[in-house]
């Protein structure tokens, strides 16, 4: 399902495939869609700016001109820009335009392409070839939607050079009977000089105007034919740079909205006839039903009827013109067998009407930006549906194109969208979602460590069970993926710590879908793994709980004005235990941290020969705060400190099979410390001496190394934190 804008314009330099062609050679209607020409006669084509000096420059790349304008009766709109093109690099990699259509409603009329250079213009636009790509961006995530990419490469652009051009898009989507919608921005990633939108208002409708992140206004003038027209100006735009790694939710863009639809109830009664389920059932889906009916409980029934259309209809969307935001006839989508959200959504709600329940199509946005009723009424607002349902009082929400997924219904994982649109013809208002499967998402490791003797040999065995959504995304990789590509990426996994392992066996896995778990058991056989200490006649050998120090994210700069994301649902345990052939001075340990967003605890327990390392993690919220980020990079680092140990032993040992000194204690593990500590202590060194000075400058390259391993590859990891829902 498309959310968004009516086009996309890009800057890039891009490889022409054997896809592209000039426009001059289609047959097939191509010209009718893609033309030069005149700008319209309403639009007013703003002055450019003159070029910023150097010493002025913000960066390479510098918008001189940013001018939209919307004309809501003509469902048209002009869009002019200027580019000052200020080093060699902007021009070796932003010398092409690229602009999409949908040739299903649009026509695309380029109006201008000039060259400013040195006092003179230099019209490009008669001699320009176009070429002409049907790209498909989307067929990564198995949608297509039939947009065209008109690309333009630019010839002959030099430094200094003011590239000015513009164009109109003539027609609007059908689907949305002529309401308008439009968004525009008010600050980008590059300097902006002059920013303009302008849009013409026909007499006797209304538009709502809102605005995000912006307190600009516009100024409006009445025209003499009725009409009305707005206009918002904005001079020397600052570029915004966000920090990394977001909530999906946080919108630091500045930018403002427009719409036509006066309520969501509007919206949502301009949707239900899209989804309209009276259509007969094939005789597949009868049959199907017919088994579903002779389950006992109606839980089971709604659960049933999920899984058929996650595991039987494949996801593909066609989501060309209309298709974009009404799903195809059921009866096409099951002979198929493949659909997009729209379709599995209609498909599964057609057939929980047919089993007595009642169950809506639900518009929602995966980014989380439709929270706290933050946008005006809007068909724009969505880019994803999924299906409500009522059953003995409470609301279930189910994703049809999620897949593999298991679990009783009250504990199928659903995503925190926020809010959803339900189209229903009593809908008034946005409903709030409540996240499912949240609790029940776990990963608990057990690893064995078995220690025959000191000459490095260890056997190694380890049983993973995947709980919840977990249980869900694991599924997808054995799927996806063969064994002997699983059991590499295991071995690789363990591999990364010690070089010489063998496996014994193929992971075993067991599936029970119904209760969502999932079991992982694996075995090794370690032969090298102590190593020369750091100190004369040592031995050390380096135990990691890598399931929790992959969960302790951090950012690349504690330097922070945005919130921080953290994975969430994310709940984490690793039990490690080790068996040596004699019995070993170990001391207990313990740690807790205990941060407003996560939770984090350790212990370690000694019994003789033996030594249980236990390790939990927790994430309490989605995000930190800027505010917070001191106290979180702390905690952090408490709680790293204790996710690797390092055991130190005689060497002796190793030749004597620790036989031959009885009374001799093992040394203390040795707790990995955070980077903060070790930076601490080495700053106190001074100069205590360079031996000392030389053992902490190895732990720290160590622990160096530790915090910035790569997390174990797909599809083998038991640690993958779950993807992006497939119908996103």
């Amino acid at each position: 399902m498309k959310a968004g804008r009516k086009g996309i314009l890009l800057w890039s330099a891009m490889c022409l495939l054997a896809l592209s062609h000039p426009a001059s050679a289609d047959p097939t209607g191509e010209e009718q869609t893609v033309r030069k020409g005149p700008a319209p006669a309403w639009a007013q084509p703003e002055q450019i700016p003159p070029p910023v000096d150097k010493k002025e420059r913000n960066g390479s790349r510098i918008w001189l001109l940013r001018d939209e304008q919307a004309n809501a009766a003509e469902q048209a709109s002009y869009h002019h820009y200027a580019r000052q093109f200020s080093t060699k690099s902007s021009v070796e990699n932003d010398s092409s335009i690229t602009i999409l259509v949908d040739p299903s409603y649009q026509r695309l009329v380029l109006n201008k392409l000039v060259i400013h250079r040195d006092g003179r213009e230099i019209d490009r636009l008669p001699e320009q070839e176009l070429r002409i790509l049907h790209r498909e961006e989307r067929l990564d995530r198995n949608m297509f939607d039939g947009e065209l990419s008109v690309i333009m490469v630019l010839e002959d652009i030099r430094v200094g050079d003011v590239v000015e051009y513009a164009f109109t898009y003539e027609g609007e989507n059908p689907i949305f009977g002529g309401k308008f919608m439009d968004s525009f921005g008010t600050v980008d990633d590059d300097p902006i000089s002059a920013m303009s939108y302008r849009l013409l208002w026909p007499k006797g409708r209304e538009v709502q105007v809102r605005n995000h992140n912006t307190d600009l206004s516009p100024a409006k003038t009445d025209l003499p034919d009725g009409s009305s027209e707005y206009r918002w100006t904005a001079r020397d735009v600052r570029p915004l740079i966000p920090d990394d790694d977001l909530p999906d939710w946080y919108d630091p863009w500045g930018w403002v909205q427009l719409s036509e639809w006066k309520t969501w109830g509007d919206v949502a009664r301009w949707g239900v006839p899209l989804y309209n389920t009276s259509e007969p059932l094939p005789g597949e889906i009868e049959e199907e039903l017919t088994r579903i009916r002779s389950l006992p409980k109606p839980e089971d029934q709604v659960r049933a009827a999920l899984w058929y259309v996650q595991d039987n209809i494949r996801y593909l969307g066609i989501e060309i013109g209309p298709n974009a935001h009404q799903p195809h006839r059921i009866s096409e989508i099951v002979a198929r067998r493949f659909g997009d959200c729209k379709d599995k959504t209609i498909l599964l709600c057609a057939m929980l009407r047919n089993l007595g329940f009642q169950a809506d199509p639900a518009l929602v946005t995966t980014d989380g930006w439709l929270k706290h009723d933050n946008w005006l009424p809007s068909a724009w607002a969505f880019d994803h549906v999924v299906v409500h349902l009522s059953l003995n009082g409470k609301t279930y929400w189910l994703d049809p194109t999620e897949d593999n997924q298991g679990g009783a219904l009250g504990e199928i994982y659903f995503p925190d969208y926020h809010q959803a649109l339900v189209l229903r013809d009593d809908t008034t208002d946005l409903t709030e979602i409540k996240a499912g499967g949240y609790e029940t998402s776990s990963t608990d490791v057990k690893e064995n460590y078995d220690f025959p003797d000191f000459t490095g040999l260890v056997n190694l065995s380890v049983e993973t069970t995947y709980r919840g959504h977990a249980a869900d995304v694991m599924r997808r990789h054995l799927e996806n993926y063969s064994s002997e590509e699983i059991t590499k990426n295991y071995r690789n996994f363990y591999g990364r710590d010690h070089d010489n392992i063998q496996s014994l066996d193929s992971p075993e896995f067991t599936d029970d879908r119904s209760r969502n778990i999932i079991t992982c058991r694996e075995k090794y056989v370690i032969r090298d793994f102590w190593k020369d200490g750091d100190t004369r006649n040592k031995l050390k050998g380096k135990i990691d709980a890598d399931i929790v120090s992959e969960r302790l994210s951090r950012p690349d700069s504690s330097s922070r004005e945005m919130p921080y994301a953290i994975d969430f649902p994310s709940r984490v345990s690793s039990v490690i235990e080790l068996s040596f052939p004699r019995s070993m001075n170990f001391d207990s340990d313990s740690e807790t941290v205990n941060d407003p967003s996560f939770h984090y605890s350790f212990s370690a327990t000694p019994d003789g020969s033996r030594l249980t390392l236990r390790h939990k993690y927790e994430a309490k919220s989605d995000h930190v705060p800027p505010y917070r980020m001191g106290g979180y990079l702390s905690n952090l680092n408490r709680a790293y400190g204790s996710t690797g140990y390092q055991i130190t032993v005689p060497d002796s040992w190793a030749k004597n099979g620790a036989q031959d000194e009885p009374d001799k204690p093992a040394v203390q593990p040795h707790k990995l410390s955070s980077l903060k500590s070790t930076l601490i202590v080495l700053l106190t060194l001074g100069a205590a001496g360079l031996l000392g000075g030389a053992f902490f400058l190895l732990l720290f390259a160590v622990l160096a190394f530790r915090m910035h391993r790569q997390p174990k590859p797909v599809p083998a990891s038991p640690f993958q934190s779950p993807n992006t829902p497939p119908g996103v």
